[in-house]
C-alpha cells in the first residue's frame, strides 16, 4: 500500500492522499480493508464527480481552494494573522505561503488601505479626523489637505467645524495640516467625507488619504510604511482592506 507524495493531477486537494495513478491502492488492498475505509478510497474512481470537482478546483485557483486545504486562521476578516506552512505537505501553492496579507500587498500594489474601527462603550466611534491627524504627526500637520465630497455621499459632519468642513467640501478647498487641525477640534463627528494629503517635497503626488464612512469607520490609504505603522499604534482594530 502506498500514497503519492505530492498533489498531482490526481488527488485530493488534501495534500498527501493519492487517488489513482502511481502509488495509489491496488483493488486488492482495497477489498482487505474496513468498508469505511474502502467507501473513502472509492473517491478514486476517475469518473468520480467529487474527483473532477477537486481537478476543477485546482485549475481554477481561487478563494474557493484555501478551505480545502485545512490551515489554522481564517482568510476572511482583519489584518490575517502570521500563517506557518504545513509542515511536511506540498499543497496548493496560494494556500502555503507564510507571509501576511499586509506584507503581499505593499510589495503587489505599493498601497495599502487600513480601516479603523474603534468603538467606545456605547459602541460608537471612539475617534475622529482630529485623533488621526495627531497620530500622524508631523507629516499630517505639514501637509496641504483637500477636502472632498465622497463619490456616493454627500460630505457630512457634525459642530461648528463640522460646517466649516461641509463649506471646503463644497469647492473641494485646500487648506495646510495646521488649519485643517484646528478645524477637526472644533468638530463633533465628521459622518461622511474624503481627506487628500501631499506632502510639500512631493505636490503632485497623494501621500494619504483619509476617508470618513457612514460614521462608522474611517478609511486610511498610504503607501507610506511609517504612516501605516503609526496607525497601528495609535488604534487598537485596524484592519485591511481587501479589494
Amino acid at each position: 500500500m502506498g500514497f503519492s507524495g505530492h498533489c498531482g493531477l490526481k488527488t485530493l486537494p488534501v495534500c498527501g492522499l493519492g487517488i489513482g495513478g502511481a502509488g495509489s491502492l491496488s483493488d486488492g488492498d482495497r477489498h482487505s480493508k474496513s468498508p469505511s475505509f474502502a467507501s473513502n478510497l472509492a473517491l478514486a474512481d476517475p469518473i468520480d464527480p467529487l474527483h473532477e470537482r477537486a481537478s476543477e478546483v485546482r485549475e481554477r485557483k481561487g478563494p474557493a481552494e484555501r478551505p480545502l486545504v485545512g490551515l489554522a486562521g481564517s482568510w476572511g476578516q482583519g489584518a490575517f494573522a502570521q500563517l506557518p506552512p504545513l509542515s511536511g505537505q506540498r499543497c496548493l501553492p496560494a494556500s502555503c505561503l507564510s507571509f501576511s496579507f499586509e506584507r503581499r500587498q505593499l510589495r503587489e500594489s505599493g498601497v495599502a488601505r487600513l480601516t479603523i474601527h474603534d468603538l467606545d462603550d456605547r459602541g460608537i466611534l471612539a475617534f475622529d479626523m482630529r485623533d488621526l491627524l495627531r497620530a500622524l504627526v508631523p507629516p499630517s500637520l505639514e501637509a496641504r489637505w483637500t477636502i472632498t465630497t465622497p463619490d456616493d455621499e454627500p460630505f457630512e459632519a457634525t459642530g461648528a467645524g463640522g460646517f466649516r468642513l461641509e463649506e471646503l467640501a463644497e469647492v473641494s478647498s485646500q487648506i495646510t495640516g495646521d488649519e485643517l487641525l484646528a478645524i477637526a477640534d472644533d468638530t463633533v463627528q465628521v459622518i461622511w467625507g474624503d481627506f487628500v494629503a501631499v506632502l510639500p517635497d512631493d505636490p503632485h503626488r497623494e501621500w494619504l488619504t483619509i476617508r470618513a464612512i457612514d460614521s462608522s469607520f474611517f478609511e486610511v490609504e498610504t503607501s507610506d510604511e511609517r504612516s501605516i505603522a503609526a496607525v497601528r499604534s495609535r488604534f487598537r482594530d485596524v484592519r485591511v482592506a481587501e479589494g
